[in-house]
């Protein structure tokens, strides 16, 4: 008997099993989507967007049957949808479950238009149900041809502001070589993409018109909640200069968001970079916004800021001037907060990568490192490390200066090496507009109450009597340490 109900219940399971399951398709049923628009940033000629994702829902007691997923564009429309793991401008019969969910993603690509500004492209995504009654996602992107620049080796040119540059893999400035860069030109990296020069860069930007170098991204993460790529450092390699490099000059430029914003020098190897920096900002970088290494720079009117071994990096000696900067070291998206200045003599390589057995140091002389009228400020307790090997000069000075330190920590007794110079344990609020380390917001202009105003040197202050942004700083009795100086509703 047993025996009997178990056939009977087995019987019984294989024919409910058997039954398929209600399916709405001729009727007017319900389907929710994520979003009702979905927008993509800035979109280069012929390299495509990143993924857009959307997701459409079933909120029905029944599974459903879509007949047709389409672009409104078809073959003529510039993005490609994949829903449900099936790609192209039309799918059809898509099932979804009851109350379930499938993905689709979308992409965007480009065609050359030859069109200096931006162009509009605009497209639909139609989704039919079983009455045949459509609903749309709007999708909109904006389109920019570009000039592409894919592993190349550049001989002696000018780029001008026309349209974007985009950078794939790399651009080398050959030696003997000169790469001008005129006022308002846009420099984009992909990931990973750096520019090496080997010969001389001239970067010719105004104030009205900064030359820009940032990574292509300027959607999205997929983080949660999601942050915008402008936010997030390392999205490229940086601005390399060999030891063959002389003769740099860059003016007015915005260098962000990469691993090293510029690395000046090699270790170990003959010759010396030289470099002069004005006018520029070079901030959010993931290791270091300044690396040098045995180089020859001078900078004023400088903003340096953001890097998680520390914003400007000096080692193997060498010589370096800095006037009316500012060194800000505080965390990024990802990142800690590194020192504001790291000084050495000497640095420490594997020279087999991840290899410590085939670790080395190269010693140098640090022939001089001045700071006059500058802010090195920061997160942690003291904002500059010093680092000497016995042995090798490690020369430097700090004139009517502003360092994040106390005594015991920054030993400032010698006047010859501290010239009427600040050290300050108060926090940044006490220095500069706005320090939000939880939005990683920053603006290093200074503040009312600021701790750097009216304590520079005026005979600093009259070589470069402008400031960062155009404005007087010997207007006064007295200028303002770093970059800005302060005015009223600035």
């Amino acid at each position: 008997m047993n025996k009997y109900v178990a056939y009977l219940l087995l019987a019984f399971l294989l024919v409910q099993g058997c039954k398929k399951e209600e399916v709405l398709t001729d009727v007017d049923f319900d389907l929710q989507f994520s979003t009702d628009t979905v927008v993509f940033d800035t979109v280069f000629t012929t390299i495509g967007s990143a993924t857009k994702r959307i997701k459409i829902y079933n909120p029905n007691n029944k599974a459903v049957l879509i007949p047709q997923i389409y672009l409104a564009g078809q073959s003529s429309s510039a993005y490609i949808i994949n829903i449900d793991g099936i790609s192209g401008t039309s799918v059809r019969d898509i099932r979804i479950e009851a109350h379930d969910s499938i993905f689709g993603f979308v992409q965007v690509k480009v065609d050359p238009t030859h069109q200096f500004s931006p162009l509009l492209i605009e497209d639909s995504i139609m989704v039919v149900n079983g009455t045949g009654r459509e609903r749309s996602i709007k999708l909109i992107a904006w389109g920019q041809d570009v000039h592409l620049i894919r592993d190349s080796v550049l001989t002696t040119q000018t780029w001008y502001n026309d349209k974007p540059y985009l950078i794939y893999g790399s651009a080398i400035v050959d030696s003997n070589q000169v790469l001008t860069i005129e006022a308002g030109c846009r420099i984009y990296f992909h990931n990973k993409a750096w520019m090496g020069v080997y010969g001389t860069l001239i970067v010719n930007g105004t104030l009205e018109q900064p030359v820009i170098f940032r990574g292509d991204r300027m959607d999205k993460s997929n983080y949660a909640p999601p942050v915008p790529y402008d936010k997030i450092p390392g999205q490229w390699e940086g601005i390399r200069f060999a030891n063959s490099s002389v003769g740099n000059k860059i003016d007015y430029a915005i260098i962000r968001n990469a691993t090293f914003g510029i690395v000046a020098g090699i270790y170990n190897q003959p010759g010396r970079t030289e470099l002069e920096i004005s006018n520029s900002r070079i901030y959010n970088h993931y290791t270091s916004a300044l690396f040098a290494t045995g180089a020859h720079i001078r900078a004023w009117n400088c903003v340096f800021a953001q890097g998680e071994w520390a914003t400007l990096m000096i080692a193997q000696g060498g010589n370096y001037s800095f006037y009316q900067c500012t060194f800000a070291a505080y965390p990024s998206f990802g990142i800690k907060s590194g020192y504001a200045l790291y000084l050495s003599n000497y640095l420490v390589v594997d020279t087999v990568p991840g290899d410590d057995k085939t670790r080395k140091t190269f010693f140098g002389e640090l022939e001089k490192a001045d700071f006059g009228n500058c802010i090195l400020y920061g997160e942690l307790e003291t904002a500059v490390r010093f680092v000497p090997a016995s042995g090798h000069a490690f020369e430097y000075t700090f004139d009517h200066s502003l360092i994040k330190g106390t005594n015991e920590l920054i030993s400032s007794s010698n006047a010859n090496r501290f010239i009427k110079s600040k050290i300050s344990d108060r926090d940044g609020s006490s220095v500069f507009e706005k320090i939000d380390t939880r939005e990683y917001l920053y603006d290093f202009r200074l503040n009312k109450a600021s701790i750097a105003r009216e304590s520079g040197s005026m005979d600093i202050a009259n070589q470069f009597p402008l400031d960062l942004n155009g404005k007087s700083r010997i207007a006064d009795d007295a200028p303002d340490m770093g970059a800005y100086e302060y005015y009223l509703n600035q």
